[in-house]
């Protein structure tokens, strides 16, 4: 826990007291993947145990930090984010965004970078201020964090 305090500027961390969510193991199977997201937890830690056999796919893409606060939902960055990334979206709304003056033309999606991440790396990421997403893997192989 120390070494996690130093890194994240705090002066004492804490462990979760959900039995199952405090140390896990998510497991990406050929096909899977994780949208973009905010995590609830203003950071966590993650050991990437074993790489997709394509090692393309399975990638943890993230965007430079977009909000302060939950309760910044940044929707034009989010929209154009999921607009100009996500493939797997055919069409993206602006109507909300419309309504309030904004377009297409007037916002540029926050850029998107890849985090070198192999078997053995131990990431620790503020996912409740930077949008992030895993790619959908492919091959025989199933990426575990």
């Amino acid at each position: 826990r120390e070494l996690v305090a130093r890194v994240v500027g705090k002066e004492k961390v804490y462990l979760s007291e959900d039995p199952l969510g405090c140390c896990s193991i998510n497991v990406f199977r050929p096909g899977y993947h994780h949208s973009f997201h905010f995590d609830e937890s203003e950071f966590s830690t993650t050991l990437m145990l074993q790489e997709a056999s394509d090692p393309s796919t399975g990638l943890f893409q993230y965007t430079n930090p977009l909000r302060d606060s939950p309760d910044d939902l940044v929707l034009e960055s989010v929209a154009c984010a999921i607009h100009d990334y996500d493939d797997t979206v055919t069409t993206a709304s602006f109507s909300e965004l419309a309504s309030q003056g904004t377009t297409k033309e007037t916002i540029s999606a926050p850029p998107l970078h890849t985090l070198d991440f192999r078997a053995g790396t131990l990431s620790i990421f503020s996912g409740s201020k930077s949008l992030h997403r895993v790619t959908r893997v492919h091959g025989d192989r199933s990426r575990l964090v």
